[in-house]
Order: structure tokens, then sequence, then C-alpha cells
């Protein structure tokens, strides 16, 4: 764990240097260079960490192996076609695999570091979230979905520009990664909800109705796009743990709270206030529906960014850095149980492949 602890620690102190420079810059100062500066090497610390692994994460076999399917001419396979083009612009470069881990790397962090500026009031709480609430580790083991996800949260900053035009292209282009980002489409209709008791009640309503006959078709969907070994896997009879269900649960009703005591006029959290609910009733289907967990993830992945939207919305500044103090100490709790101990995502040992 040293190393994941080492980099939780230095990529949150660059993102804190962006947040003070970024304060400095609203007082007047010239620091746009630096604020660059530190998101930049913030990036890199994660970028080297989850590139430069070696037989770290349960999916890493598979990716290398695909690699030189491509190098070798097989054509695009069973994956999508952004991922094999993807490998194939780093096959032009390199016969070696590893160049195609530090790529993908290097594509989802800066993918999601440009969105979390975008969004979030408190960047480097964000960046710690990647690391506390799973992501970065997901990333090891789900590179396809996790780079789809991150087109999905980009695209979250462009809601309602250009008549979501630039939206609908980059979950469209997430979905070139993996196809399951197409179901994020439905935030569309999300971001015209208004967030109150009914409208959550029928949003959740409808998904649990939605789940009465949507095993028979998620079986069909997964054997018709090459994934009906799943049935069989792991990843189709695992069940969500308890206490991921409950962390859902308690992320959804304090960002619901947060939303609720303030004005009302923030779009971004609205929207991710009912992502989370989805996202929440999705992990109680986990292990009766195939592939749900990756659906799950698309539409949890925004806590990065609702979390430190919800504290902003305390008003006094002492209760919004005890709560945001609480806050990190759980997922610190969180990721030494689910990481240290339980050896989530297969990640421990690492190994550089330096």
């Amino acid at each position: 764990m040293t190393v994941y602890w080492l980099v939780t620690f230095v990529s949150y102190i660059f993102a804190k240097a962006y947040d003070k420079l970024h304060e400095h810059r609203l007082r007047g100062y010239r620091s746009d260079g630096l604020e660059l500066a530190a998101l930049v090497a913030c990036a890199l610390v994660l970028i080297c960490v989850t590139g430069f692994r070696y037989q770290v994460g349960a999916d890493y076999p598979a990716y290398q192996n695909y690699f030189y399917q491509v190098l070798f001419g097989a054509g695009e396979g069973r994956f999508e076609y952004g991922y094999y083009l993807l490998n194939l612009a780093c096959t032009w470069v390199t016969d070696n695999p590893r160049v195609m881990f530090v790529a993908s790397a290097a594509l989802f962090y800066t993918l999601v570091i440009v969105a979390v500026k975008r969004m979030s009031p408190d960047v480097s709480l964000s960046v710690f979230l990647l690391m506390g609430c799973g992501f970065f580790f997901y990333f090891t083991n789900g590179t396809r979905q996790m780079l789809a996800a991150a087109f999905v949260l980009l695209a979250l900053t462009t809601l309602g520009k250009k008549h979501n035009l630039y939206f609908v292209a980059l979950v469209l282009l997430g979905s070139l990664f993996h196809l399951s980002a197409i179901v994020c489409l439905l935030v569309l209709v999300l971001y015209r909800v208004p967030v109150n008791g009914k409208t959550i009640l029928v949003i959740a309503l409808l998904c649990l109705l939605f789940t009465r006959f949507l095993p028979a078709v998620a079986e069909t969907v997964a054997v018709a796009f090459g994934y009906g070994d799943y049935l069989d896997s792991d990843a189709f009879t695992a069940r969500t743990g308890l206490v991921q269900i409950a962390i859902n649960l308690c992320i959804l009703v304090f960002g619901l709270v947060m939303y609720l005591r303030s004005d009302g006029k923030d779009g971004c959290l609205r929207v991710c206030v009912l992502m989370q609910l989805v996202a929440f009733v999705l992990s109680l289907m986990t292990g009766q529906i195939v592939l749900i967990q990756r659906i799950q993830q698309l539409f949890a992945f925004p806590q990065v960014v609702m979390i430190p939207k919800a504290l902003a919305c305390i008003e006094t500044r002492q209760m919004r850095w005890l709560v945001r103090l609480a806050v990190i100490l759980v997922y610190v709790i969180y990721m030494y149980i689910t990481v240290g101990l339980w050896n989530s995502n297969y990640v421990l040992p690492y190994r550089w492949s330096l």
C-alpha cells in the first residue's frame, strides 16, 4: 500500500497547490502558469503510477494480449473501435505494450483533470476522491470502461451548451471505448428533471420496474456484443457488499440534503444527485444483472465532483472544514480496508514496469 498512500498524498498536495493559486488569482494575482503547472504535476503523478504498472490489475494480461493482437494485425477483435485505434497508434510507435498502458492513463487523467477543474469547487478533494472512492483502482481493471466514464464526466461540463450537441458528441466518443456509455444519454432527460421528493420516488420506481425485464435483455445484449463469457464469470455472480451500498446511500442523502438546502441554482449538482440516485439503485442489483456494475460505475463516477459541490453548500467555514475532514477520514479507512486488506481490483503487490 505504500505506493498508493504516496500517490494519494503527492497528487493531493499538487491539487491543493492549484486550489491555493486559484484563490490568489481570484484576488487579482497573476498565477495562470503556476496553476497549470500544479495540475500537470498532479496528473503526471497519477499517470506514472497507473501507466508504469506491471501485472497490476486483473485485466492487465487481457489488455497486454490485445495489444499484441493489434500489433500482429489481428484487427479490432471484441473491443470497441476507439480502444482499438488507441492501441493501433501505440503500435506505430513501439512494439512494447507498456506504452499503451501509459497512453491510456494519460488520456484518462487528462480528461478527468480537465472536467474536475471546470466543475469542482475543491479540486484537491476531487483528486483525493479519485483514490478514496476507488476509481483509481477501478481503472486498473476496467481501463476501457473508465475511459468511457471520463468522457461522460467531461460531457457533464457541456450540458446546456449548443443544444447539448457537445454532450452527445462526448458521450458517443466515450462509447467508442466502452459501448455501455451510451446509457448516459439518459442524463439529457435527468438534466430537465427537478429534484424533489416526487421526482426522486418516480426515478427510483422506474429503475426498479425496469429491472423486472432487464436481466433477459442484458444477457441477450451481452452475448450479441461478445460479452457472453461474463455470464459465467465473477463479474456476473459477485454481489455488491453492504458497505459499498451504505456508502452510496450516504453519498446520495448527503448530496440531496445539501442541494435542497442551497438555492437550487446549481444545475450540475442537481444532475449529479440524480445520477447518484441511479447509481445507488443499480448497486442494489449487482450480481443479479450481467454487467450492471459497469453501468453503475458510469453513473457513480461524478461523485468526485458532487461531494465537493455538496460541501460547498455548507454555509459556515468551520463546519465545512469539519465535514470535509470527516469525508477524508472515512475514505482513508475505506481505501485501507478494500485495497489494503481485501486487495480489491488485485492491485497488490504493486510492481513497476520501469
